[in-house]
């Protein structure tokens, strides 16, 4: 996002967009953020160790579809490697968030984010 790199962390019951930056760094970030998604652009700085983190939560950037794929993929490839059946269903709430609700786009989409490499019959 904006040059810089971000992890996708799974919480409890929420997702988070995370950059680890130096200090001097942050205001560098959040610039680069709002130039391209909009002055509006909400994030949230705290302190983890020597580093700030700067995170962008679920809320956010629902409303940027651009994100919301990058994340999806991300969700998608996480929840193949783990082997933690806990975790697995935190990562398909998140899923579940992030992708359409309503009628047969919601199957077909989820079927594609959870099953890419299969191919349907027709």
């Amino acid at each position: 996002m904006a040059g810089y790199g971000f992890t996708v962390d799974v919480h409890k019951n929420t997702v988070a967009l995370e950059h680890r930056a130096r200090d001097d760094e942050v205001e560098k970030v959040i610039k680069a953020l709002r130039a391209v998604y909009g002055i509006e652009l909400q994030v949230n700085v705290y302190r983890s160790g020597r580093y700030r983190v700067v995170a962008i939560p679920v809320y956010v950037f629902e409303k940027y579809s651009d994100i919301k794929e990058q994340v999806i993929r991300v969700l998608c490839r996480k929840y193949e490697r783990t082997k933690d059946e806990r975790k697995r269903q935190e990562i398909i709430k998140a899923l579940r968030r992030l992708t359409p609700t309503k009628g047969a786009i919601a199957a077909e989409h989820l079927s594609q984010v959870l099953c890419p490499n299969q191919t349907q019959a027709t």
